[in-house]
């Protein structure tokens, strides 16, 4: 779900925010001017900054509260019969029928504007733009004033007509890039895919990456740990710069696409803010909200894009960025919603059972085996069938056993366990499916005799491993009556491909025993203690 700002019509409680080119100023309040120079100008005795000609941009980053819409009002002085100027609002260029009053002092008139709009995040980037033909043309603006709709009290981001529990849903977990000083905006543990990393400003704002910075074949990710979680909510800006030609913007969760745009080369401001020295390659800061659906205790965050040429020819800038998530129930390690009955994956030694996680009895823990994020052991698991010495690669940040390029076409990996008298076993594990999987099955063998299975295809959303196609990560969390005490576990598949085609590999296997037999004994153990113990006080006594 994308939230783009767009103009609404309703009257909000205000709070005034920025006050800026009041009564008779001097100073240009940090405004960053491209082609033109500050001239100061009158109108009926007001104070005009400007004097800017047909091709000037002018352009200012504001820090800005919590808030779920924002106003912004300005007087706008232009000549009354030569086009005007254009105000955008990060990417959105707003338009106002507002009163006109003429200047004694020239042939310009000042156009009082003001504009309430749906807005989030927590700054508002304010470009102006020249638009006339003639030569003499000029331009300016004076008594600007931004005001917001803050989030109400205890809110870490809101909507614009949110409720307060609707508010109070999202979490943050992230809050990076926000200075607006670029010696001190740092990528914040975000690793670029080509090792490239540092700043740039773009008409005075601070970007991370940026023209000559991030281009073709270049994304920046991070892998973050947080609380098990089913929704995530990430507020960004983007800058698109340059020579862009139908290339696509792109934001992934693991690997799936949660956000795009495909950009042109005149997608951006009618005059050019930063960049190259083509003029017609423009420049468009884009303001993000997106919700995705994730669920688990941590997730890799991706930017990237489909650019094909250098970062001095088309480019992307970013900054701004908030990460807030929706909590799954205590009781839960994954979900698909707030409540209990949401779980799909509970904490340990709870079981999922009638939509709710409940506490599992008499199961001990035999074995956990690959469950550290990194690890370089193989805890005596077998791999039979693989093509290479390798039995160990990296997902998601996270060592698995198998994976690309090891487990394929007639691959196997098998463990002898010991295990105490039991009458059941209890098996949990998550699953890697890679790359190219066409209706073939993946399946767990106990003794031989086969006790789960799934059948997958490539045809899901993400891609995390691997090569080029997606892939699958599926938890197994089973049960099965079982009293053996030499017992085999094999996993293995009918894959027909070799391992560089499509592949498979696990983690996180635990393998828990049932002392529901045992324990039974132990009343009467405790009935023959007590027996004896009363007998003897009895030979005592006498």
């Amino acid at each position: 779900m994308l939230i783009f700002i767009t103009v609404i019509i309703t009257k909000a409680q205000l709070s005034l925010i920025v006050e800026e080119f009041k009564g008779n100023f001097k100073e240009n309040y940090g405004w960053t001017i491209q082609n033109g120079q500050k001239e100061l100008e009158k109108c009926n005795s007001q104070t005009i900054f400007g004097s800017f000609g047909s091709n000037t941009i002018v352009s200012k980053l504001f820090q800005l509260p919590k808030h779920s819409q924002i106003n912004l009002s300005l007087d706008l002085w232009s000549p009354e019969f030569d086009g005007g100027i254009k105000v955008y609002v990060d990417q959105v260029e707003v338009h106002d029928k507002s009163e006109q009053i003429k200047c004694s002092e020239n042939k310009n008139i000042i156009r009082k504007w003001n504009n309430t709009l749906i807005h989030s995040g927590n700054s508002v980037i304010i470009v102006l733009s020249g638009t006339g033909e003639q030569i003499d043309y000029k331009w300016g603006f004076t008594n600007l004033e931004i005001q917001v709709e803050k989030c109400q009290i205890g809110c870490q981001v809101c909507n614009y007509e949110d409720t307060f529990e609707e508010c109070l849903l999202w979490q943050q977990f992230q809050n990076s890039w926000t200075s607006i000083q670029q010696n001190y905006l740092g990528q914040d543990g975000w690793a670029s895919s080509s090792g490239i990393s540092g700043t740039t400003e773009c008409g005075g704002v601070p970007l991370i990456g940026g023209f000559n910075k991030f281009g073709q074949k270049l994304s920046l990710s991070k892998t973050i740990k947080l609380r098990p979680h089913y929704k995530i909510r990430l507020l960004v800006l983007w800058a698109k710069i340059d020579s862009w030609d139908n290339e696509k913007a792109q934001i992934l969760f693991d690997g799936k696409e949660i956000w795009s745009k495909n950009y042109n080369i005149n997608d951006g401001y009618i005059n050019k803010i930063c960049g190259n020295s083509e003029i017609q390659f423009k420049t468009q800061f884009e303001r993000i909200d997106a919700v995705g659906d994730h669920t688990g205790d941590q997730i890799q965050i991706t930017f990237t894009t489909t650019l094909d040429q250098n970062s001095n020819d088309e480019s992307f800038g970013l900054r701004d960025l908030q990460l807030f998530y929706a909590p799954c129930s205590e009781d839960c390690k994954e979900c698909s919603g707030p409540q209990f009955r949401d779980c799909t994956r509970c904490l340990y030694n709870y079981i999922l059972q009638d939509q709710n996680c409940q506490k599992l009895q008499n199961f001990y823990i035999l074995e956990t085996d690959f469950h550290s994020e990194k690890f370089t052991n193989s805890f005596g698991w077998i791999l039979q069938n693989t093509t290479v010495d390798t039995i160990i690669s990296y997902c998601l940040d996270k060592s698995i056993l198998g994976g690309f390029g090891i487990l394929g076409v007639g691959a196997s990996a098998k463990k002898q366990f010991i295990i105490p008298n039991h009458k059941r076993l209890r098996l949990q594990i998550v699953l890697y499916k890679i790359d190219s999987w066409d209706n073939e099955k993946i399946f767990i063998l106990v003794d031989n005799v086969e006790i789960w299975s799934t059948v997958w295809n490539h045809a899901n959303e993400a891609n995390f491993c691997g090569q080029d196609w997606t892939d699958q990560k599926q938890y197994v969390d089973i049960i099965f009556d079982h009293t053996k005490l030499d017992t085999l576990i094999e996993i293995s598949s009918t894959l027909n491909q070799n391992a560089n085609d499509e592949s498979w590999g696990f983690r996180e296997f635990t393998l828990m025993y049932d002392l529901a037999n045992i324990i039974q004994i132990i009343p009467t153990y405790q009935s023959i203690t007590s027996v004896l113990t009363l007998i003897l006080i009895f030979i005592i006594n006498i």
